[in-house]
């Protein structure tokens, strides 16, 4: 006597049907939801550069526009701002985009001592020009006036992609003083998704995938 039962489950030939449209619709759906992430990185980087400008334009108002990233004495001169983060490498792949021939080592003094370089941090969360360990040495003239109000942005962080910020400032201090650097301009980029600087920092343009703002020229 046969006894019937409910069929249950999928035959082999159903299993593959059903996987092969599983597997096209995964081909839809993944580029799209890799594209609304990455364009999602990409609107969170302008937040973060339009942040930043904001914050340097504070900073330039309350110190004056030539004190910014240098101090009393003079002995500091800091040309690149950084927050936190990889460094972006340069548009040839080298490991920094200040590397020795890259379009940045001539901003950079020396591609060994990094005397030039400050943070973000140092200059529009503390007031500490000079990057050593006393903070709000106004009296001597080492780090920024005590008309430096800040805190000028929440702590900065890394752009989406896990690299620097990068501010060139010798365009946003030389822009208004005579003899000021040619064609030298004030940036605020990130190096975008490929993570190389491809912006020329005396070009007005962006280059690669980079994301960024001028803030100033340098005087002509």
């Amino acid at each position: 006597m046969y006894c019937g039962s409910d069929r249950s489950g999928f035959t082999l030939l159903e299993m593959a049907a059903s996987l092969a449209i599983i597997g096209t619709l995964a081909l839809i759906i993944v580029p799209i939801a890799i594209n609304k992430l990455e364009q999602s990185k990409v609107t969170r980087a302008v937040g973060d550069v339009r942040g930043i400008a904001t914050a340097l334009a504070g900073l330039a108002k309350d110190v004056t526009q030539e004190k910014v990233g240098k101090n009393k004495a003079h002995t500091v001169t800091r040309l690149l701002f950084e927050g936190p983060g990889n460094t972006p490498r340069d548009s040839d792949s080298n490991a920094i985009y200040y590397a020795a021939g890259s379009i940045w080592a001539s901003i950079k003094a020396s591609n060994v001592a990094d005397a030039d370089i400050g943070t973000l941090h140092d200059n529009i969360i503390v007031n500490n020009l000079d990057g050593d360990v006393n903070v709000d040495e106004t009296t001597n003239g080492e780090d920024y006036p005590s008309t430096w109000g800040g805190p000028y942005l929440i702590e900065p962080r890394p752009d989406p992609w896990g690299n620097k910020y990068v501010v060139l400032v010798q365009g946003i201090r030389e822009g208004v003083q005579a003899g000021g650097s040619a064609d030298v301009y004030g940036w605020v980029i990130s190096a975008g998704p490929n993570g190389k600087l491809e912006t020329k920092p005396t070009g007005t343009d962006l280059g690669g995938d980079d994301i960024g703002l001028i803030l100033a020229k340098g005087a002509k």
